[in-house]
């Protein structure tokens, strides 16, 4: 690969079957010393399918898919309908969440901000239904004075306490996983993936609430 080469080597979906209804959870975490980008897709393909709108937030997803059609190129992989596929994606499913956040939501609490932490924590604090829907959703406990993304406890990783909270640890979680010192121990390894999988999880599972919550404000859920 070129330096600074994109390496796709996590995922993680939360379909909805109707809004109100607890979504399922699929996820998708590379655990093979292998050029992932490929297997990335494929196993996307499979948890989403050929139809239907794509929520993210931020244009990233997109850019991500179009790179992978480069790179499956330049490496010799033929494959025209899995490229096919995330075209569609990109093109025509793609739903950027940031940018209703960005042009037609404001809340004190973001300040400015619309990342998708920020805006969970400015409507966590004031929205009950929000929090009980996180709590029949998860089983965990919902703290009223801390987001979720603040409330995941750190778990010790040979004698260290390790956490992640955010992309770059979630990138050198995985280079810890794969390549660290912690590579050889399958144990250690996957309590790494753990970590991993419970932060992306969060993130997909953040942006079902965050609409969730929209939908209440414009009167397309009721308040329970």
């Amino acid at each position: 690969m070129r330096a600074y080469g994109l390496v796709t080597f996590q995922w993680s979906c939360h379909t909805l079957a109707s809004h109100g209804q607890k979504p399922a959870h699929t996820e998708w975490l590379n655990r093979t010393d292998v050029w992932p980008n490929r297997l990335f897709a494929e196993s996307l393909r499979e948890a989403i399918g050929d139809s239907g709108p794509v929520l993210t937030w931020s244009h990233f997803e997109g850019t991500t898919l179009k790179q992978i059609i480069a790179d499956l190129d330049r490496f010799g992989h033929v494959v025209p309908e899995l490229v096919a596929w995330m075209t569609e994606v990109f093109e025509n499913r793609i739903v950027d969440m940031h940018e209703w956040a960005r042009r037609d939501y404001y809340n004190p609490g973001m300040r400015g901000r619309t990342s998708i932490k920020v805006v969970l924590d400015a409507l966590w604090k004031s929205d009950g239904v929000m929090r009980k829907q996180f709590e029949a959703w998860t089983g965990m406990v919902a703290d009223e004075s801390r987001d979720p993304y603040a409330s995941l406890p750190p778990v010790e990783i040979g004698g260290t306490m390790q956490d992640v909270h955010e992309g770059t640890g979630a990138m050198r979680a995985y280079q810890e996983m794969m390549y660290g010192h912690d590579k050889s121990n399958p144990a250690l390894a996957e309590m790494w993936s753990q970590l991993l999988k419970r932060y992306c999880e969060l993130d997909t599972l953040s942006m079902v609430l965050i609409l969730e919550h929209w939908r209440r404000c414009v009167g397309l859920a009721a308040p329970r």
